[in-house]
């Protein structure tokens, strides 16, 4: 299938007229995420399965005419792991997107392999192995060789049955909604508290609240640096470093020095304002602390309980014809079983885990309610 290398308004224009009247898309982008802490826009990949177009986002700066084709009409957009893929569109102007497929969650739900790579499932569907040489190409660097061009171009060419052949499956298998619902929770864009970045940062849970106070400051500061200059949050202050300065809390330059895991840039750079910081975060009041970072595995009869909750999740999957890992991954029974304990413990709980919430909670409540009355 050949396609087109759109980098002129006048070719932009052809390209909206042409996918216009389609109900489906299949899109895909390229982008170079290294040191930085925003993907930055290489190519664009867009296909109504028949025409295929490669966009120049270093040609063509206003992309509000392609933004508008995603989103107007209740048109269908299929991608592949979406999830940079849909920070990068946000990043760039693109609106909500709310009638959206991941062939990656439709793969998962009809028993493919859940977290199934594009290329496997390419080669399953179209008995075809793709070419990956090219996944780290630097696509800033122009022109783009021809063996890159089709490589990205391969990348909605084959998107285009894999996601017909899926479609049928979740059809046949009376999926589909639950499919379009699950891919609409993780395409909803959420901003999260910069106040909470804290949590973010590894090996955090052994503080107590006092030292997280001094945390919290430390990670706003490097959070809101990494958004100004656009920089990893690791090439700002590794996160190890920033644990062992809200532990040691320096108040010189000579205490600072002896954080080891502090690079002798990092001290260089930002030495004078991580004590300033800290000096900040140890005059927060106690009545603000952060209270202790708690891990499920420090739930009493967490064992037992994950366990026993992984059971009741298998076999509510297996009566749904869904893989368990689907239904419920280890990681969002852990959520569960920690909210439930939040809630006995009547500390303060702030979200709802996902086994309560959409699909999940109609499958899930009734065997749920019945667990939670037989265990303590």
């Amino acid at each position: 299938m050949n396609f087109q290398f759109v980098n002129t308004i006048s070719e932009l224009d052809q390209m909206i007229a042409q996918l216009e009247p389609s109900d489906v898309l299949y899109v895909d982008t390229e982008f170079v995420r290294e040191r930085t802490l925003f993907p930055h826009f290489g190519l664009l990949q867009i296909s109504d399965g028949v025409h295929v177009y490669l966009v120049d986002p270093q040609s063509i700066e206003d992309f509000s005419s392609v933004w508008k084709l995603l989103v107007e009409n209740d048109r269908l957009i299929v991608l592949h792991a979406f999830g940079e893929d849909l920070e990068l569109l946000w990043n760039e102007g693109c609106p909500q997107l709310t009638h959206v497929l991941d062939t990656q969650i439709a793969a998962g739900l009809v028993g493919w392999g859940t977290g199934a790579g594009f290329a496997a499932l390419v080669e399953k569907v179209s008995d075809v192995a793709l070419d990956k040489s090219h996944s780290r190409t630097n696509w800033l660097k122009r022109p783009l060789s021809p063996e890159q061009l089709r490589y990205a171009a391969d990348d909605v060419i084959y998107l285009a049955p894999l996601a017909q052949r899926l479609i049928t499956e979740l059809e046949e298998a009376g999926l589909t909604d639950i499919c379009m619902d699950e891919c609409k929770r993780l395409a909803n864009r959420s901003t999260k508290d910069i106040s909470k970045r804290y949590l973010d940062v590894k090996n955090s849970w052994p503080l107590n609240p006092q030292q997280l106070a001094v945390l919290q400051v430390l990670a706003t500061w490097r959070y809101n640096q990494a958004f100004e200059r656009d920089m990893a949050l690791s090439f700002v202050v590794k996160d190890l470093a920033l644990v062992e300065i809200a532990r040691h809390q320096p108040t010189s330059m000579a205490e600072l020095k002896r954080v080891p895991e502090l690079s002798p840039m990092e001290l260089r750079i930002h030495g004078k304002r991580l004590l300033k910081l800290v000096e900040e975060g140890r005059a927060v009041k106690k009545e603000h602390w952060p209270e202790p970072i708690r891990r499920v595995i420090d739930i009493p009869s967490y064992k037992v309980m994950q366990k026993s909750l992984s059971k009741l999740v298998k076999k509510v999957a297996e009566k749904a014809g869904i893989p368990d890992t689907m239904l419920a991954s280890k990681r969002q029974q852990g959520e569960y079983l920690m909210w439930r304990w939040r809630h006995q413990q009547g500390l303060a709980v702030d979200y709802e885990p996902v086994m309560m919430s959409g699909w999940r909670k109609q499958m899930l409540e009734p065997s749920l309610i019945e667990w939670q009355h037989a265990t303590p």
